[in-house]
């Protein structure tokens, strides 16, 4: 027989525990839903660089077309599209190539595919030598003859590798960076 002392929780006492547990659960459940939401957030952000790295890579090798795309819908990705600027300097022979990659939902009120909201998106921007462009001009060629096959700059080089010595020396000493940034050997340390 149990001692006549021990006593129960009241009824009231275990209606408030219900209800903080009840509350604790749906805190919980909305910071998984949240938590869900910025995980997809994340993983459609992952796939627009992807997919943007992806179409840049097939225009700098050549794959595609160097050429403007307004809006594209990649290929077996629904709902995913591209668009591509291309920005020609002719002062220096560089191209700017932009890549934008997006993924949009649809809107369901008029059906149309496309129209929607945009979930994610990316853009690089990669400068490119114009491969309508030769590769060494007149001028060039005349900056590579008259500086003996070196590009050499007039300012300062503040530890930089340049065309003249650097502040730090021994790999720059004998080193120095042609016009489009190869690197050329001026022989022994004994000639500078």
């Amino acid at each position: 027989m149990p001692p006549a002392n021990t006593r129960g929780f009241s009824l009231f006492e275990v209606l408030v525990a219900v209800a903080v547990l009840a509350g604790c659960a749906v805190i919980l459940a909305q910071i998984a839903s949240f938590s869900r939401q910025g995980i997809e957030k994340l993983q459609y952000r992952t796939q627009a660089q992807i997919f943007c790295q992806s179409k840049l890579a097939e225009i700098l090798s050549g794959a595609e077309p160097l050429e403007a795309v307004s809006k594209r819908e990649l290929p077996d990705q629904p709902g995913w599209f591209y668009s591509v600027q291309v920005e020609r300097r002719e002062s220096d022979g560089l191209v700017a190539v932009s890549v934008r990659t997006w993924l949009e939902r649809g809107d369901t009120t008029t059906g149309t595919e496309g129209s929607g909201t945009v979930l994610a998106e990316s853009t690089l921007v990669r400068w490119v030598r114009d491969p309508q462009r030769p590769a060494v001009t007149r001028q060039d060629r005349q900056v590579l003859d008259e500086g003996g096959g070196m590009v050499r700059s007039s300012a300062p080089s503040q530890g930089r590798i340049s065309g003249g010595r650097s502040r730090q020396g021994g790999f720059s000493r004998r080193f120095g960076t042609g016009l489009y940034g190869e690197r050329r050997f001026r022989g022994s340390p004994s000639e500078e």
